[in-house]
Formats: structure tokens, sequence, C-alpha cells
């Protein structure tokens, strides 16, 4: 399973709607993980998303590390966020 969570500009409300979306899958996600045997989830995002990293606070994923200015979009430099969740002891 694939989650991607884009950027949501204040008026982009069908960004922010796959948000919402993403957050209901990534719920199901974590509760078919022991069916699967997966062990940890994680997740790379940007920086500067504050809304894809609150989703996956809420859901118990801890900031696991964080590359401070490795990639450039149209010159505004963003960092990328790992964020993981360890879903069996």
């Amino acid at each position: 399973m694939e989650f991607r969570i884009r950027l949501a500009a204040e008026s982009d409300v069908p960004a922010i709607t796959a948000i919402y979306n993403q957050a209901i899958a990534l719920q199901s996600a974590t509760a078919d993980t022991v069916a699967l045997n997966i062990k940890t989830l994680f997740a790379i995002l940007l920086d500067i998303n504050a809304d894809s990293f609150r989703i996956l606070e809420k859901f118990g994923f801890r900031q696991w590390g964080h590359m401070p200015n490795v990639a450039d979009f149209d010159g505004r430099e963003c960092g990328h966020l790992y964020y993981g969740l360890r879903v069996a002891p």
C-alpha cells in the first residue's frame, strides 16, 4: 500500500480531501499490519508539510529522522522527515 500526501494550500480543497482520505487509508493499513506480517511502518515526507506529519502523529508515528534542505522545488528548499511506527513487539 502506498501513501502520498501532497502539500495543501489553504484554498486547495481537493488536496485537503485527499489528505483526509489518506488518513482513513492509513488507519486501515495500520489495522491490517498483523494479518500482513508487517512489523514496521514508515513514511518520508517534506518538512514543510505540517498537515502530513500531524496525521502521522495522530496515528502514533514518531519522527525518526530529518534531512534538512535535501529537496528543491522551484528554488524553495525543504527537508525530508522520516516518521516510523513499530507495530509488532
